[in-house]
């Protein structure tokens, strides 16, 4: 009897190791799981994250656009001087005009970034253009705008561009107040 009562109480104890070793086993595919599950939501968190924040500067810079091309076609009756500040859209640091009447024409000083004396020079329909970090982007054209020497940048001063527009009556001249 003690002899069947040992097996027994062996058996019991070999049954509960394994047990232990099965919930175990779970508990690992478990944590592994959680794991998985939890970078899968921090990696798509960040890509809508990102996504968002480029959208968001994709609106920033379709507002300033229509701001600015209000100002450039309401700015120019002939006599007018208007100075406006505008909030410079994501992380812009300068804004570049082109005089309109030189589109196709190499008219632009050496010191204008080769994309927008390029452009000019070949007629590509871009007059206006946001910097940022030395990388040019052409934001639009206006059949308005006339620049000082026929070109000129306004650099952003704590995230604002101040702009002086004079009306000429058929041009909106652009320049730094």
């Amino acid at each position: 009897m003690l002899e069947s009562m040992a097996r027994l109480l062996n058996y019991k104890v070999l049954t509960k190791s394994k047990g232990q070793s099965k919930g175990q086993t779970q508990q690992v595919f478990i944590y592994l799981i959680a794991v998985i599950a939890l970078g899968a939501v921090i990696l798509f968190g960040y890509k809508a994250i990102h996504s968002l924040l480029s959208k968001g500067c994709a609106a920033e810079k379709a507002e300033f656009k229509a701001s600015l091309e209000e100002m450039l076609e309401n700015y120019n009756s002939f006599g007018s001087l208007h100075i406006e500040t505008l909030k410079a859209p994501c992380s812009v640091t300068e804004i570049c005009f082109v005089s309109a009447e030189v589109i196709g024409k190499n008219a632009l000083p050496s010191t204008a970034p080769a994309l927008i004396r390029d452009n000019t020079k070949e007629g590509v329909m871009f007059n206006i253009y946001l910097l940022t970090n030395n990388v040019v982007e052409p934001l639009t054209f206006s059949d308005y705008v006339k620049a000082p020497g026929n070109y000129t940048c306004i650099p952003a001063v704590g995230g604002v561009f101040k702009i002086k527009f004079e009306g000429l009556g058929a041009y909106t001249l652009v320049s730094s107040p």
